[in-house]
């Protein structure tokens, strides 16, 4: 895209926070942002943009509102900034734009639905149980039959992070399958890194993977 000025942000810089007055949006050319919300029990994850021609932060041009979410950079990232006046214009004359604009809403709105139902469903122990699960299975490694190997500190700020539980019951519930033999201590790594099995047992019962395909 010709419109626009290319910006550059290093790993772990923030492009704007939630709250902020919005006066453009981005498009990725490439690297990867995370967007995240806050809540009552930390962050929460909303999607993390890592595919070219990608766009974020456009609500904010469509409303008028202070940004709704925090966008980050996960590593160095470049992306194309647009303003306002230049997004109105592509909507009005570039058809294939709007139109991949509204697919585009319209998708977010689906899944937006999807998450505010499983938040719904689920009380602050059961989506701690998931998260311990959701991490084991995409950062453990694997262990001793469906057994994984986990870091405790990287876990707990993933969960906050991505399923919106606060510190305190993650750590509840983590020593609840502690004392429960689900998860057993495997001791400190050299760099003094505490790590964790987390049992096959605790992993089929909390496996969304496999609930999914029981309902098929």
């Amino acid at each position: 895209m010709d419109n626009g000025d290319l910006v550059v942000f290093d790993e772990g810089q923030v492009v704007f926070r939630e709250g902020d007055p919005a006066d453009c949006m981005y498009i990725l050319l490439d690297g990867a942002i995370e967007l995240t919300k806050r809540g009552e029990l930390g962050a929460t994850m909303l999607k993390t943009v890592r595919q070219a021609n990608e766009f974020f932060g456009e609500m904010a041009l469509i409303d008028g509102k202070p940004r709704s979410a925090t966008a980050t950079a996960t590593k160095m990232s470049s992306l194309i900034s647009v303003d306002g006046s230049t997004f109105e214009n592509l909507l009005m004359t570039n058809g294939k734009f709007a139109v991949k604009i509204i697919k585009v809403l319209s998708e977010r709105i689906r899944k937006a639905n999807i998450q505010i139902q499983d938040l719904a469903d689920t009380d602050p122990k059961q989506r701690v149980l998931r998260g311990i699960a959701d991490y084991s299975f995409k950062f453990g490694e694997p262990g001793t039959g469906d057994a994984r190997y986990i870091s405790l500190d990287e876990m707990r700020t993933w969960i906050n992070l991505h399923a919106g539980c606060s510190m305190e019951s993650i750590d509840a519930g983590f020593y609840r399958l502690l004392k429960s033999k689900e998860l057993a201590s495997l001791g400190a790594r050299a760099g003094g890194e505490e790590r964790y099995v987390v049992s096959g047992a605790f992993l089929r019962t909390w496996d969304r993977r496999r609930a999914a395909k029981d309902l098929k």
